[in-house]
């Protein structure tokens, strides 16, 4: 299974095939072999020839061949020795859009510490192999930071220490890089911490990915969008922005707690969103017409994922969230709640699904 960079499935493999390859060489080796490949595309009038001899034995060489459609690549050999020659076809498929990659990936995070201004996030990244699809050997998973924020060393560690198919970490500019011996069905998940370090105003997304470190095309990813309360604790610590911390934009109004400012603003949506922040009109604080608020934008039911909560009933201010203990009006990350679908019960449980509260 020898891919066209010339790397196996695995580092394993390789080890192996090239130990193969270099004691067949030594059983056939001729300082005295000389072999010339010749290759033919009568659709496109292509041909090229290799030359093999005691001068270019160690050299890779390589050649492509035209797009023909229907067309056959013959090919001929003269000469003495032993020669490997391996060809690569690439093609495209149509597939459904539901099966877009190979590789499933999923990236969240939660707020640790929610001292404003120097948050510390815990990011939880998980990837898979699709269903259907094979095993992958030797891979990466990646996760883009925020702007601003940079991860703690000891959590990467701890990582190392809970994981034994993770055997190494780096960090750079592009974000945190996990080494994996192999990614599979059954998701490998890995957790870590980031601290803010500097303010940087208009935080955006950024993306987690997963793939093969042999065949880096084989990949899948997703993108992590900074919630609202990430952006308000930006507009509270960016010091000439201060004076507008907490401010939405309601009914066209800018608003701070129940005072009108008198300012004008639109919410980006403006049909379904009844609430969003001031400063970054994009950022969905409250929904209407019976939407669902999800990561900061307003989605219809059935395009809250089927193993988050759907929260809230009537046509304002319905969630689609994390199932979660919700205990004083607060859940395990410190996140508002409300148990007020249960009759008299400060204390409840959200499961996954519609209703799903006890």
């Amino acid at each position: 299974n020898r891919n066209g960079a010339g790397g196996y499935h695995s580092t394993q493999d390789t080890v192996v095939a090239l130990t193969a390859l270099a004691a067949f060489a030594e059983a056939t080796f001729s300082s005295a072999a000389e072999i010339t490949v010749a290759l033919s595309q009568a659709e496109s009038g292509f041909s090229h020839s290799f030359t093999l001899s005691e001068q270019n034995f160690g050299v890779l060489q390589t050649v492509s061949v035209p797009s023909a459609l229907g067309g056959f690549v013959e090919g001929s050999v003269t000469g003495s020795g032993a020669v490997l020659v391996q060809a690569v076809i690439r093609w495209n498929e149509l597939v459904d859009v539901a099966d877009r990659s190979p590789v499933v990936v999923t990236t969240r995070y939660s707020i640790k510490d929610r001292l404003v201004g120097v948050e510390t996030l815990q990011h939880i990244i998980c990837a898979s192999v699709r269903e259907g699809e094979g095993p992958l050997g030797m891979s990466i998973i990646t996760q883009e930071l925020f702007s601003g924020f940079l991860p703690d060393f000891q959590s990467l560690e701890d990582v190392l220490a809970a994981h034994p198919v993770v055997k190494r970490y780096d960090v750079d500019d592009n974000g945190v890089h996990f080494s994996l011996d192999y990614l599979e069905q059954d998701a490998q998940c890995v957790t870590f911490t980031a601290a803010r370090q500097f303010v940087v105003s208009d935080l955006q997304a950024v993306s987690a990915e997963a793939y093969d470190y042999y065949e880096p095309s084989v990949r899948g990813g997703a993108l992590l969008r900074p919630g609202s309360e990430l952006i308000v604790a930006e507009l509270v610590a960016g010091g000439d922005k201060a004076n507008r911390s907490g401010l939405v934009c309601k009914a066209r109004t800018i608003r701070n707690g129940e005072s009108d400012t008198g300012e004008e603003c639109k919410c980006e949506d403006a049909a379904n969103c009844q609430t969003c922040n001031a400063e970054s009109p994009d950022v969905c604080l409250r929904c209407r017409n019976s939407m669902l608020l999800f990561r900061n934008q307003c989605v219809p039911d059935e395009e809250c994922p089927e193993d988050y909560a759907h929260v809230g009933s009537g046509k304002y201010n319905r969630q689609c969230r994390k199932p979660h203990t919700c205990a004083g009006g607060q859940d395990e990350t410190g996140q508002a709640c409300s148990c007020s679908s249960v009759n008299r019960c400060s204390d409840c449980v959200v499961g996954a699904g519609r209703n799903q509260v006890r």
